[in-house]
């Protein structure tokens, strides 16, 4: 069974840009939602199984994806900290 609230409070926490991205890939896997002036809705709770599944799916790979970002920026911070070391102790001598 899926937590329906967990999967909610999941898109809802998004960046606009990413929550434009799953409703991309709602429409390019024929997952219903309604439009207005006031945003776009989706009534999880009547969706079926296999449509919440393709939303969890991608929400996980959403996840996948910021994480490797994070950790190459944070290997980025870790080099550029070790080459300023570096040009600080050929500096020195």
């Amino acid at each position: 069974m899926f937590n329906l609230n967990k999967i909610k409070d999941n898109i809802e926490s998004l960046p606009h840009y990413q929550q434009l991205l799953i409703v991309e890939h709602m429409m390019n896997n024929k997952i219903n939602f309604t439009e207005n002036q006031n945003g776009i809705f989706l009534d999880i709770s009547i969706l079926q199984d296999r449509e919440i599944e393709i939303i969890q799916d991608f929400l996980h790979k959403i996840k996948l994806e910021e994480e490797k970002f994070n950790a190459v920026e944070n290997k980025k911070a870790e080099l550029k900290k070790q080459i300023e070391l570096n040009c600080n102790i050929v500096n020195e001598t």
